[in-house]
């Protein structure tokens, strides 16, 4: 078991929402009982929240390019998908969330070393999508813990086509980020 687990984006605009897919929906079992087991042994779990201020989205370089609103603050599509925020909610001991407004955050690094008490030894990624926010925020830790082991769940991940999917995969792979099953 990882250090800790960061699950991406894994909000309801990604899952059924405005950018939702069959293969996002296909996640939430397998997921939930991923995150479940780090609950369980009461290790540190990240969920990121895409954050979009609803009245600036279309001004922004994100919504000139992707014109579709999406995950605006407080609005459904924000929301964690399924039980996960009733599990962040009764768990904040070692659940944590990291609101990011844009693909990759910054301050994510920062996040997993508050949590963690200090670099991490190892790291797992799952969650949407897988050639976007996924690999932006794999790129960003492994930078980050040069050292560390990252890891990505490939098959805890959905892309914006299974094709682009699979091509992020391969490229975090190239950059020594350990693809893995969970």
């Amino acid at each position: 078991m990882s250090d800790i687990l960061i699950v991406i984006d894994y909000q309801h605009d990604f899952v059924d929402g405005v950018l939702g897919s069959k293969e996002a929906q296909q996640l939430y079992l397998p997921l939930k009982r991923l995150v479940e087991s780090y609950i369980a042994d009461k290790k540190n779990i990240i969920f990121t929240v895409d954050t979009h201020d609803g009245s600036k989205y279309a001004d922004t370089q994100e919504g000139r390019k992707l014109p579709i609103k999406h995950c605006i603050k407080d609005s459904n599509g924000w929301q964690l998908y399924g039980d996960f925020k009733v599990l962040a909610d009764n768990n904040r001991g070692y659940v944590h969330l990291a609101e990011k407004k844009t693909f990759g955050s910054l301050d994510l690094a920062k996040s997993v070393k508050s949590a963690c008490g200090g670099a991490p030894n190892e790291i797992i990624l799952a969650g949407v999508v897988t050639d976007i926010c996924v690999i932006a925020n794999a790129v960003l830790l492994k930078t980050a813990f040069s050292e560390a082991t990252i890891k990505v769940a490939g098959n805890l991940c959905a892309g914006t086509t299974p094709e682009m999917h699979e091509k992020a995969l391969a490229v975090m792979t190239s950059l020594q980020i350990e693809v893995v099953k969970q």
